[in-house]
């Protein structure tokens, strides 16, 4: 996803063409929908072993570890 990021600065958005364009969509589309089949067969997968409601807690506790991560660097770099 980063490499999408970085091709659609404001230059590079202005100058590529239609087709250009189209063929980044479709690369985005793929990628998204190869994303989508990962996350659906690793929940399946985890299914497996654990119970649906171990599972949704992990899956908050790994956002809520994400959040509060993000939130301490934030508050690193506008402390320098």
């Amino acid at each position: 996803m980063k490499t999408y990021a970085q091709k659609l600065n404001d230059d590079t958005i202005n100058s590529i063409s239609e087709k250009q364009a189209g063929a980044l969509l479709s690369q985005m589309e793929s990628t998204n929908r190869k994303l989508y089949l990962l996350k659906k067969n690793y929940l399946s997968s985890l299914r497996r072993v654990l119970p649906a409601k171990k599972i949704v807690k992990i899956k908050k506790s790994e956002k809520d570890f994400n959040r509060k991560l993000l939130q301490q660097y934030r508050n690193k770099a506008g402390k320098k």
